[in-house]
């Protein structure tokens, strides 16, 4: 079953919510070349797309979450690196032996988990303090 993007996991920001949508987009590339026998023709691009995803991604998310005193802001940031560190091993995998069928449906199952759990868990956290950070009130003030 495909995931797909949907209210639930909106983060009150536009910014954010765009950007998490383009990494739905491309999960669903990876999936659409699996299917297809494409995977490991696919991915490299993949990789590439989230190696410049996660620095301006991680980076808009945790500035946000820090103007606006997030309570996740902290566990946000540990996930992130420990996503980093989880995309290190895999970029360094597939630079030495290429994209084989286990790395592509590695790479899949971390993408999906990651979405559900860390944007549908974390990120969506963001909600309750977007809107008090225009106003100039922090979240954590509520």
């Amino acid at each position: 079953m495909r995931l797909v993007w949907n209210a639930s996991l909106a983060t009150g920001s536009a910014q954010i919510d765009q950007q998490h949508r383009k990494l739905f987009e491309q999960l669903a590339a990876l999936e659409d070349a699996m299917k297809q026998g494409k995977g490991r023709q696919e991915i490299g691009a993949i990789l590439d797309f989230l190696g410049d995803y996660v620095v301006q991604h991680f980076a808009d998310e945790e500035r946000l979450m820090d103007e606006t005193r997030c309570p996740a802001a902290a566990a946000n940031k540990q996930a992130h690196a420990q996503f980093l560190s989880t995309y290190a091993g895999l970029r360094s995998r597939f630079d030495s032996a290429g994209g084989g069928p286990a790395l592509v449906l590695e790479i899949h199952d971390i993408l999906s988990k990651w979405l559900v759990g860390h944007i549908g868990g974390i990120d969506v956290q963001l909600r309750g303090c977007t809107g008090k950070a225009a106003a100039g009130a922090a979240c954590a003030a509520r």
